[in-house]
């Protein structure tokens, strides 16, 4: 047979048979290929709940510096956003504590507190506060609170602490950067008694601890 003949007759032959095979395999490799996974990111949105929140102050007397403890029981809270961020939900968040709620589960101590220590003050039925700015990261950190007593603003430091979804903010307050001498000076006379010491000496402390604590209701989507 004529080589070149032969040859004529095979070529479309193999060129069908090499189109073929090449068509296969990237069928094969389309089918091959995993399939693309969709992967939905979770966000969190932290609210404030004000169920949950309470201020407790500890106050002092005696040489000894013995711890007195209370609490406010009326507090009111604006500006505090939902957020995805804590730091961002705390910034800005102004606050009214109401003096007359003061609660030491003591009824004649804290008629004594609202009679002369606020009763003392300008515009002493209510303390009110901003947290001005935060600085830290979602579990501590410190910033800075503005608090308006007896008619003047001051600035106060404050650090934080969250564990889990509950935020725990601590400042000492030291009554004199408020000019509160006389509310001092009156308190520390009608409750003299109780605050001499074994060793004789009547002190009433001008500084107090407190802690806001609340905690925050937590929203995931995706």
């Amino acid at each position: 047979m004529n080589i070149k003949y032969l040859l004529l007759v095979l070529s479309p032959l193999v060129a069908f048979m090499l189109t073929a095979c090449s068509t296969a395999i990237k069928d094969a490799d389309v089918g091959e290929s995993p399939a693309t996974e969709e992967r939905q990111v979770e966000s969190v949105t932290y609210i404030y709940d004000h169920n949950s929140t309470g201020i407790y102050w500890t106050a002092y007397k005696h040489s000894a510096k013995v711890a007195v403890q209370g609490i406010m029981d009326s507090i009111v809270v604006n500006g505090a956003e939902d957020s995805e961020s804590i730091l961002e939900l705390l910034t800005n968040t102004s606050f009214t504590v109401y003096s007359s709620s003061v609660n030491s589960k003591d009824p004649l101590r804290d008629e004594k507190i609202r009679k002369f220590f606020f009763g003392n003050m300008s515009n002493g039925d209510a303390i009110s506060g901003e947290i001005m700015s935060v600085l830290g990261d979602e579990s501590d950190g410190d910033g800075t609170l503005n608090l308006k007593i007896n008619d003047l603003e001051r600035e106060v430091p404050f650090v934080y602490e969250v564990e889990g979804e509950t935020v725990n903010i601590r400042c000492t307050l030291d009554f004199n950067n408020w000019s509160c001498t006389r509310s001092l000076a009156e308190l520390h006379k009608a409750c003299d008694e109780k605050h001499t010491g074994e060793d004789g000496k009547s002190i009433f402390w001008p500084t107090i601890d407190v802690l806001i604590e609340t905690t925050l209701k937590v929203k995931v989507s995706s």
